[in-house]
């Protein structure tokens, strides 16, 4: 199980729980604030004996993916979030993503979509994502190619693509989304960008537009913390 220390300065630590005292530098954090906190899913405010405060509580969705284990680099929240809204998913989706990486997008689809099947092809990222989706229980992980992959036509509400062989991935799992529901394909590099366009567009999908992701942070001193600039494609299957 997962726990996470907020401390008085504002640095966190995340932490794998298994009923004993975290031992920090701030001093011991007992087991039986961190229990409380897990039985009552709540946030429990403790003091350690060096008079250091602590707030212990179930690490947030924000907090389990900026803390998440690398497999592939992820998308952040801020990111799929975007995705998400563009996609219009809500309880009664089931959303298709193909690049599972190390599931911290898939995290984010995971509170929206009613279901969501995650495809990932290669063993150790699949690995990862599986560690980092632990106890989530409407995704469904598998280890398996987008490209030898079989669903019947209209399986899908939503599809979400993150591979290098994106216009290929375009083409292959087109005819698994409803009509009248959306696509949204990841690309890192502007080069990209068009043959999605393109493929979309062959396909007959409709409403196509490209929205370049940048988001920027400025800290209250105004330090700028750097982004991952990329792309989303999104066309609506007609």
């Amino acid at each position: 199980m997962k726990v996470f220390l907020i401390h008085a300065s504002g640095k966190t630590l995340f932490r794998d729980w298994r009923g004993e005292d975290v031992q920090t530098s701030w001093g011991e954090v007992p087991r039986q604030a961190i229990q409380e906190a897990v039985d009552q899913n709540k946030a429990v405010s403790v003091e350690t004996a060096k008079g250091e405060r602590f707030v212990v509580m179930k690490p947030l969705l924000r907090d389990s993916i900026q803390n998440a284990e690398r497999g592939a680099r992820p998308l952040y929240e801020y990111d799929a979030a975007v995705a998400a809204a563009l996609m219009s998913l809500d309880r009664d989706t089931k959303l298709l993503e193909a690049g599972s990486g190390s599931g911290c997008a898939t995290m984010v689809f995971a509170q929206l979509a009613g279901k969501v099947v995650s495809l990932e092809r290669e063993e150790r990222f699949h690995e990862v994502a599986k560690r980092n989706l632990e106890g989530i229980e409407n995704v469904e992980l598998k280890q398996g190619d987008l490209f030898e992959a079989k669903f019947d036509e209209e399986s899908f509400d939503a599809v979400f693509l993150d591979l290098k062989e994106d216009v290929k991935a375009v083409k292959k799992s087109a005819s698994w989304l409803k009509r009248g529901h959306f696509m949204c394909v990841f690309s890192p590099v502007e080069a990209k960008v068009q043959g999605c366009v393109s493929a979309l567009q062959e396909l007959g999908f409709v409403n196509i537009e490209v929205v370049h992701l940048g988001l920027r942070r400025h800290s209250p001193g105004g330090r700028l913390t750097p982004c991952f600039p990329g792309f989303f494609v999104l066309g609506r299957r007609f």
